[in-house]
């Protein structure tokens, strides 16, 4: 999965600005960082597609576990 320009924008606050992300296929992906810093936010976010683009087609077939 690609993320391009990706953008993460929470009351007024920019927490991800214009970044790029690559998940590859058949690999586990691991997001990390202390209690509180946003991981799930992030996570979630990714599924309802904020902006940025994800193709449709890999939208689709994302698992958030």
């Amino acid at each position: 999965m690609k993320l391009n320009n990706y953008s993460l924008k929470v009351k007024n606050k920019q927490l991800v600005d214009n970044c790029d992300l690559n998940f590859y296929l058949g690999q586990i992906n691991h997001i990390v960082g202390k209690n509180g810093v946003g991981k799930s936010l992030l996570a979630k976010d990714f599924l309802l597609n904020n902006s940025g683009n994800i193709p449709k087609s890999i939208s689709q077939n994302v698992t958030l576990i």
